[in-house]
């Protein structure tokens, strides 16, 4: 093996230049260890292989530079070493300051200092500043640096130019003030920003302003498509109640067709059968039912209820049957044939209503009479009507059945349903006020 004398000249730079490259490092790793207050064990051990290498590169330094004047007697043992230890020393020192190094270096980030809570802060997607009572700027992160230069125009030097800029009324470089609230400002990149000013309370920070900058784009531009949506659906909510009124409008006026069309062929066939049996010559007793169909249409037609006999007792039974509804009546029907009419009439149409609408299984009616009044309650077992609940076709024309014989009609949807009416005894005549209020207290 050669030695670093018998070596040539490039091996012995190249070791002379590896030891001197350790020495600034291992220079290096000391300040840094110094500065960063380490334990003295840790850097005595440091600064002892810094020695050793000083003194193995000042020995091989003084008989490099002995060997090339041309004296043949060494000065130092180092220059007998083999070049191969040599670079094994080089190897096993630089091994070593790597590792230090990365240790030093996870062990820093594990720290906390002043730069650690600046860096913290600039990693923060939010802008955060904090000012004196004087204004100056104490610490700020990258973020608010940057919102600051483009609001003012300039770096951000000052608590007072921020606030300046932020209650400006108007700006030149595309920024401005959005939504309803006075501290959203758009900006010319297409994000909205939250400026929030507040003073900190701590009794050692009296004075200190704290200024934080949210990125609230998302936010806004969802609000802003929720209230459109919102327009929308309140426009749409007004166009449907238009359609439900006018559909309420058709269901009267094909319910009134319908029964007009009823009303039409029963009348015709009554006729038909009538002209066969005047034709056939038949005994008037085959008449009879023919004629007082066509006698009891007429007098509808013509608004007489007194006239139209009551075949409804049957009918009602038997639509109740049909229908799963029992019917409890407590109270004397009236002796006049309209009002019997009239309060069949709407039982029937309460037991359609219980039915199909309510759920019910019950219906139950009160009949109370006194010399001037006749009144009627009907209520049921079934479900409350929904909120809002409107008469439909059925009860509008009862209603006005009723009112063309002079009686009254009231319907109750909340808290439950409840129909009223309000009959006279005297045919045609119209009833007060002041009856109508004698007839709830005496049946309160």
């Amino acid at each position: 093996m050669k030695s670093f004398e018998t070596s040539g000249m490039f091996v012995q730079e190249m070791i002379l230049v590896a030891f001197f490259l350790l020495i600034l490092v291992e220079i290096r790793l000391l300040c840094i260890q110094h500065s960063r207050k380490r334990k003295v064990e840790v850097m005595a051990v440091n600064f002892l292989l810094l020695s050793v290498t000083y003194g193995i590169l000042t020995d091989l330094l003084s008989d490099y530079l002995a060997i090339w004047e041309g004296k043949n007697k060494l000065l130092h043992i180092a220059a007998g070493w083999p070049a191969e230890i040599l670079f094994f020393l080089i190897f096993a020192d630089t091994g070593y300051l790597i590792c230090r190094i990365r240790r030093e270096d996870e062990k820093y980030k594990k720290e906390l200092s002043v730069y650690s809570i600046k860096q913290t802060l600039d990693h923060l997607k939010c802008g955060i500043c904090f000012c004196d009572g004087i204004g100056q700027i104490v610490l700020c992160n990258e973020k608010m640096y940057q919102l600051g230069y483009m609001l003012t125009g300039e770096n951000l030097q000052s608590y007072l130019l921020l606030k300046e800029a932020l209650e400006a009324k108007q700006y030149s470089n595309g920024i401005s003030k959005v939504g309803k609230k006075k501290n959203l400002y758009y900006f010319p990149n297409g994000t909205v920003w939250d400026f929030r000013q507040e003073k900190l309370e701590d009794p050692s920070l009296q004075g200190y302003i704290q200024v934080l900058a949210l990125d609230v784009t998302n936010l806004y531009f969802n609000s802003e498509k929720i209230q459109k949506s919102n327009e929308e659906l309140i426009r749409l909510n007004k166009e449907i109640r238009k359609m439900y009124e006018c559909i309420d409008d058709q269901i009267r006026e094909e319910e009134t067709l319908a029964m007009k069309i009823r009303i039409h062929d029963s009348f015709g066939r009554s006729l038909l059968a009538v002209r066969q049996l005047l034709e056939e010559e038949a005994e008037p007793e085959k008449m009879k039912g023919q004629l007082k169909t066509i006698r009891q249409t007429a007098q509808i037609l013509l608004g007489n209820m007194e006239e139209v006999q009551d075949e409804n007792k049957e009918s009602i039974t038997e639509k109740a049957e049909k229908l799963g509804i029992t019917v409890f009546v407590t109270g004397s029907m009236p002796e006049e044939e309209y009002q019997k009419l009239l309060i069949d009439q709407a039982i029937m149409e309460c037991m359609t209503n219980c039915a199909r609408h309510a759920g019910g299984t019950r219906v139950f009616v009160k009949i109370t009479n006194n010399k001037v009044l006749c009144k009627v309650q009907i209520t049921n077992n079934g479900k409350k009507p929904a909120e809002g609940s409107q008469e439909g076709g059925g009860l509008t024309s009862l209603r006005k059945t009723v009112e063309r014989e002079g009686g009254k009609m009231q319907v109750i949807f909340s808290p439950e349903f409840e129909l009223i009416l309000l009959l006279s005894h005297e045919k045609d005549r119209e009833i007060k006020s002041s009856e109508e209020v004698t007839v709830k207290i005496l049946n309160s």
